[in-house]
């Protein structure tokens, strides 16, 4: 239950830690494998407290934004963002592009009047129905920009230091292997691993500056 409580509020702040804490709950379920009921109850517990933090402000959403979504409703206006003709792996050269001076709410006033005629829940849905529609008909498009954002991510591009966070990257990912790859430390592996996988995994499908790798890097260090 604290744990549960632990992460809810930690969502209330970043919500894009869920998938770290699913790749956890999936260790948790496989550990627990040979007693599902108990594994149930851990689950089921955990949930509880999450839904004890979370609720008021899930609350707050469809009282004030008229809809129900997670925490925040911003993924829609992202994915659109970050996925059309001349899109770049970089939220830094999107910013600069004429693309995002036209389409975005902080630097379009038709895209401001916009929203502030739908209301903020039903315009993200309309950016996340043309996001999914451009990628739908964009497969290869959207697949290199996903490879790029990956390459973006782990291995970005800086003036001066960029071959020392390279080394970094590169040798903690061998860490990670050698944890994997020792039999009484593949637990630690696969927990590392899911924060890494987890955290990471939304940076894969929208754009991304050096800031969000951050949280991180001490897991590449350690």
């Amino acid at each position: 239950l604290r744990t549960g409580l632990f992460w809810g509020a930690g969502f209330l702040l970043a919500p894009t830690v869920l998938p770290v804490l699913l790749g956890f709950l999936a260790i948790g379920a496989w550990r627990l494998r040979p007693s599902v009921g108990v594994a149930c109850r851990w689950v089921a517990v955990l949930s509880a407290g999450v839904t004890m933090i979370t609720a008021p402000w899930l609350a707050r959403n469809v009282s004030q934004l008229g809809g129900l979504f997670f925490v925040r409703d911003d993924l829609g206006l992202e994915l659109f963002v970050s996925n059309h003709d001349g899109a770049s792996a970089s939220a830094t050269a999107n910013y600069r592009s004429p693309y995002w001076v036209t389409a975005h709410p902080f630097s379009s006033a038709g895209a401001a009047a916009e929203l502030a005629r739908m209301g903020e829940w039903a315009f993200e849905r309309r950016k996340l129905g043309e996001a999914l529609e451009w990628i739908g008909s964009h497969p290869r498009v959207f697949a290199a920009l996903t490879a790029a954002r990956v390459r973006a991510f782990w291995f970005p591009t800086l003036p001066r230091w960029g071959w020392l966070l390279w080394t970094a990257t590169a040798a903690g990912l061998a860490g990670l292997l050698l944890l994997l790859l020792a039999r009484d430390s593949r637990l630690a592996a696969m927990t590392l691993g899911s924060i890494l996988v987890g955290y990471s995994a939304i940076y894969m499908v929208v754009q991304s500056t050096l800031r969000y790798q951050h949280p991180l890097w001490w897991i590449q260090l350690l």
